[in-house]
C-alpha cells in the first residue's frame, strides 16, 4: 500500500485532465499475462480518447477514474513499477504497456516478473465493480477500535493469516503485516479471536501508523531494489524496518534476536522479547 500511494500522490499533477492519445500493448512474451482480463485491442478500445479524471486508491491497487465512467485499475504485484517517459525515449527491458498521454508523454509499465495487472473497469457507486470484493481499506474508512475488536473476535484464524487477507484489510502484504504485528505486541501465529482488548487496540492504531510512516518514507525497498518510485529513486523505510528482514539481529526494542520462521510458504519475522 505505501508504494501505490506514493506513485499515487506523484502520479496525480501529471495525469489529471490528460487525455489517453493510444495504448501500445508491446510485443513481449508476458504481456497477455498483465492484460489477462482482455485482449490487447478491447483494452486500447476503451481507453483510447477518455480523459483521466481522478487517481483514487484501494489497497495495493491504483486507480485511475476515466470520465466515461470507467476506471482503469493497476495492480503493480511484486515487481512492477510505474514509469512516465517523452514517447521517443527507449523502452526498459519488460515494459508490457505504454499510454501515450495528450501532452505527448507516456505512462508505462514494467514488470520484470510480471505478476503485475492492468484491467478496465466499470464502477459501482465509487468503487470499481472488480475490486468490491476488497476489505477496508487502513487509511480511508478505518473502522473505530470497537467495532475492529469485534472483526477480530469473530475470526479463528491466525492473525497473520486473517491480516493478509485482502478481503478482510485491503493493503497489507508481508512486510507491512510483520511490522504492525511487532509495533502491537503480537504474535503472527495467535488466534485473532483471543487477543485481548488491549492487544486489539494496539493493532488497531499499529496499521495505519505503520503505513503512513513508509508513506512519508516512500515506501520500502528491499535488497533486489524492485520498487523504486516514479523517478527511479528507492524507498526509505527499509532503514527503520524494526524486524522484516531482520533475522538474529538485535530488537530495536528489547535487544533480543529477530527471529525468521515460515509462514503459508513465506518468512515471517518476529521478537521473541516484545511479541507474545
Amino acid at each position: 500500500l505505501p508504494e501505490v500511494e506514493t506513485y499515487r500522490r506523484d502520479l496525480e499533477p501529471h495525469l489529471l485532465g490528460r487525455t489517453v492519445a493510444r495504448v501500445r500493448v508491446r510485443d513481449t512474451p508476458n504481456a497477455p499475462r498483465i492484460l489477462r482480463r482482455h485482449g490487447p485491442v478491447e483494452f486500447g478500445e476503451q481507453l483510447a480518447g477518455a480523459r483521466l479524471a481522478e487517481l483514487g486508491r484501494l489497497g495495493k491497487f491504483l486507480i485511475l477514474f476515466l470520465e466515461r465512467p470507467i476506471a482503469l485499475v493497476v495492480h503493480l504485484g511484486m515487481s512492477g513499477r510505474l514509469m512516465l517517459a517523452a514517447r521517443g525515449d527507449a523502452y526498459p527491458p519488460h515494459t508490457h504497456v505504454a499510454i501515450d498521454l495528450s501532452d505527448s508523454r507516456q505512462l508505462r509499465l514494467v514488470d520484470p516478473r510480471s505478476f503485475g495487472e492492468m484491467f478496465v473497469s466499470p464502477l459501482d457507486g465509487i468503487v470499481p465493480k472488480d475490486l468490491a470484493h476488497l476489505g477496508v481499506d487502513p487509511l480511508g474508512g478505518w473502522p473505530p477500535p470497537a467495532e475492529f475488536s469485534r472483526m477480530l473476535a469473530s475470526h479463528r484464524g491466525r492473525i497473520k493469516h486473517l491480516l493478509m487477507n485482502q478481503e478482510f484489510i485491503a493493503g497489507l502484504g508481508n512486510i507491512y503485516t510483520d511490522e504492525a504485528l511487532h509495533a502491537a505486541g503480537v504474535r503472527y501465529d495467535r488466534p485473532a479471536d483471543e487477543l485481548t482488548g488491549a492487544e486489539g487496540r494496539r493493532l488497531h492504531t499499529a496499521v495505519p501508523q505503520i503505513l503512513q510512516r513508509a508513506i512519508l518514507l516512500r515506501g520500502t525497498s528491499m535488497r533486489d531494489e524492485a520498487y523504486r518510485d516514479l523517478e527511479g529513486s528507492l524507498g526509505g523505510f527499509q532503514d527503520r524496518l524494526a524486524v522484516y528482514g531482520r533475522e538474529d539481529r538485535p530488537c530495536r526494542s528489547c535487544g533480543e534476536r529477530i527471529v525468521r520462521g515460515r509462514w503459508a510458504n513465506r518468512s515471517t519475522f518476529y521478537c521473541p522479547g516484545c511479541q507474545s
